[in-house]
């Protein structure tokens, strides 16, 4: 639900310089094992431009700078360009913004077009009547996701959603017609199946399933309407966490993916402000500006056990982290590694990996995760991956070696169940 752009690179100083390469690890379902042909255009292009996945899903895309475009991996998701869209974004000047949901791509080229493809009926398929719209639009205003669904607002000011019917696809004629009306959004979230919009007038619009957060509770929805703005949205599979600009704290949807209870609402809403939210499928972990850890959701899916909590509340901050969907990984300020959720899905790292990570002088950075693996580098090189080995958390020996003699990483992406890295010379 984010955009991806292939903005990622990280140096190091002091070591054996390798030949550029693009790699990739995984499941071969998850886009894991490039094709023949697109692995040689990839290693012999100057740079790539782009690169983006379906994160939650099997598919990744790729522009060079040269303008060649390649997708592989689960044709129905996003891995099979159709024929005519590859030849109009081949002729393209390149791609202003690169969006997607967990089964589908979405396009804005810098001559403004749109194009989208992946699984039809989820957001795959633009309808025409729609697409129509976008062709006359002179570019994309806003631009979200759920998993099976896309929402746009046109710079014009056209509203359109498409996708899964009852999931964030089909907007309600009044909750349209008052966007359409609207001068602008001013905030846009999304849980799995549901939208979250607040427009500039301060306006509050949800729909969607309602056991994902498509329906505001009634006394909750009075006191957004009632705010002057949104600070924070964040969001589970199926709930909602909102701070609003003068401090209040809401949540809705499921209770079993997430929900906020009410001692954790209490507490937040003493704090002056978040400085850290992570989220998992089923779980949320915020940490205030005073330093506060406060986090709930389903055990297993990345809660912090009481005594993990106390150790970060005792840090001063987070240099870095990440999540998997039910695990979570945090590097302290000093220097501490912190990872509890699922075992098997990145919330245990092997002691081995662990001593190594807290004994590297420069730290390390969460580079990439799928849904069930962490990638990780570290500041004097070194690469280490855990969680399901099959969906990433095991690197190959031979491309870890490229991986760890390399200068730079300038390309990291992941679907659910592969990563994929170009390093640099």
């Amino acid at each position: 639900m984010l955009i991806s752009r292939a903005v990622l690179a990280i140096g190091l100083c002091g070591t054996v310089q390798a030949s550029s390469g693009v790699y990739a690890w995984g499941t071969a379902e998850g886009a894991g094992v490039i094709p023949d042909a697109i692995q040689i255009a990839l290693n012999a292009s100057e740079r790539l431009d782009i690169v983006a996945s379906t994160p939650n899903g099997f598919a990744f895309l790729v522009r060079t700078v040269e303008g060649g475009v390649y997708t592989w991996g689960d044709e129905a998701s996003g891995g099979q360009l159709p024929l005519v869209t590859r030849k109009a974004l081949s002729a393209s000047a390149g791609f202003k913004s690169v969006y997607h949901n967990d089964v589908a791509f979405l396009v804005e080229t810098l001559e403004g077009k749109v194009f989208a493809w992946g699984r039809e009926g989820l957001g795959g398929d633009i309808p025409p009547e729609i697409q129509t719209d976008l062709d006359a639009s002179h570019g994309l205003d806003h631009v979200a996701s759920g998993s099976f669904s896309f929402l746009v607002r046109t710079v014009e000011g056209g509203v359109y959603s498409w996708g899964s019917p009852g999931m964030g696809g089909d907007i309600p004629p009044s909750v349209h017609a008052a966007l359409q009306a609207s001068a602008g959004f001013a905030s846009v979230g999304s849980t799995e199946f549901a939208f979250l919009v607040r427009t500039v007038e301060g306006g509050i619009y949800a729909w969607g399933a309602n056991s994902s957060g498509g329906v505001i509770p009634p006394q909750i929805l009075t006191s957004l309407r009632q705010s002057d703005g949104i600070d924070v949205i964040a969001s589970t599979v199926a709930a909602f966490l909102v701070r609003t600009v003068e401090g209040e704290v809401f949540g809705w949807g499921d209770s079993n993916w997430g929900l906020m209870p009410s001692s954790a609402q209490e507490r937040l809403r003493q704090s002056r402000g978040f400085d850290v939210v992570l989220t998992t499928g089923a779980a949320v972990l915020v940490r205030t500006v005073e330093g506060w850890v406060v986090s709930w959701g389903t055990p297993g899916w990345g809660v912090a056990p009481p005594a993990t909590a106390t150790a970060l509340e005792g840090s001063a901050g987070f240099a870095n982290y990440g999540t998997t969907a039910r695990a979570v990984l945090i590097k302290t300020a000093e220097g501490e590694v912190f990872t509890f959720g699922d075992s098997e899905m990145g919330g245990v790292v092997d002691p081995a990996t662990l001593a190594k990570l807290r004994a590297s002088k420069g730290g390390f950075e969460v580079l990439a995760s799928t849904i069930s693996a962490f990638f990780v580098r570290t500041s004097e090189g070194s690469t280490f991956a855990w969680g399901t080995a099959a969906s990433g958390g095991q690197i190959p020996r031979q491309t870890q070696a490229r991986l760890n003699e390399s200068t730079y990483l300038t390309d990291v992406a992941a679907t659910g169940e592969a990563f994929l890295v170009r390093v640099a010379p």
